[in-house]
């Protein structure tokens, strides 16, 4: 028969690793929820980015891709959005996104020519994943920012 001290030794052991799972779970998914600044090849990136971010494809790439995400938080819908440098021509890069987003159940809601902060490209969804996209170019530069972002679906 086990002695008491070996079975209190057991239950302190196994209280740790409960509550110590419990806090990385917790810190972990803290660590997921609102994100910025996040490189394509990160382990944030890989693990916790929505599906429908992680499927952008760029055009002309000229400076690296970074993702930024937040999760349902109650007050406002969830979204997602990718930068990166581009150095097609704004045409290209709208046309590019118009028909990618067209095989994914999008529809042109805005198309402007570069009315400021407003999307050059605004599309309402019909997908699992996310309602809108808009994409935004900048212009000018040899390498423009260009954003790709989602309003997910709640």
């Amino acid at each position: 028969m086990p002695s008491s001290r070996k079975i209190v030794k057991v239950l302190v052991l196994v209280s740790v690793g409960v509550v110590g799972t419990a806090a990385l779970l917790f810190i972990g998914a803290w660590a997921t929820f609102d994100i910025s600044d996040v490189g394509r090849g990160s382990m944030t990136y890989r693990l916790a980015a929505p599906r429908s971010l992680k499927s952008v494809e760029t055009i002309g790439e000229c400076r690296p891709p970074m993702a930024r995400w937040k999760g349902r938080d109650g007050e406002g819908v969830p979204f997602s959005s990718l930068t990166y440098g581009s150095s097609a021509s704004t045409l290209d890069i709208l046309r590019f996104y118009e028909a990618a987003f067209a095989k994914q159940a999008c529809e042109v809601e805005t198309s402007a020519s570069g009315s400021g902060a407003a999307p050059l490209l605004g599309m309402l969804c019909r997908n699992p994943e996310f309602a809108s996209v808009q994409v935004f170019v900048d212009k000018e530069g040899a390498c423009r920012d260009v954003t790709v972002g989602f309003t997910e679906n709640d």
